[in-house]
């Protein structure tokens, strides 16, 4: 029995990265480790979830279902979040680092873009 679930939702999400620096304190230091603490990456995301209720979830109120559907959601979301900037954060410092991974990075950019 195929229940078509795929035409039973809909949604939307975004993200947006934010590179901060703290002017204040970037000035006048010359030691790397505290300009690279004056810096920060963050990251926001929308998730909207449109869904059908299906059996057996007719039966449960609406407001219950969105409230463990949001729960669930966001947990999922979050934990996905910070896994991808645990490795963005692990690449760009082997990036920074590695001058022949930044080539093999730069070769392999430059191949997808043609």
């Amino acid at each position: 029995m195929q229940m078509g679930l795929d035409s039973k939702f809909d949604f939307e999400a975004s993200s947006e990265m934010k590179w901060t620096t703290n002017d204040d304190s970037t000035e006048d230091h010359g030691n790397d480790d505290q300009l690279q603490d004056a810096a920060s990456v963050s990251m926001e995301g929308y998730l909207n979830v449109w869904c059908e209720k299906l059996p057996p979830f007719q039966v449960m109120p609406t407001r219950v279902l969105q409230s463990t559907s949001n729960l669930v959601l966001k947990a999922a979301v979050r934990t996905l979040a910070k896994i991808f900037m645990n490795n963005l954060m692990a690449d760009y410092e082997k990036w920074a680092t590695d001058p022949a991974y930044r080539e093999a990075r730069a070769k392999n950019s430059a191949q997808t873009v043609s």
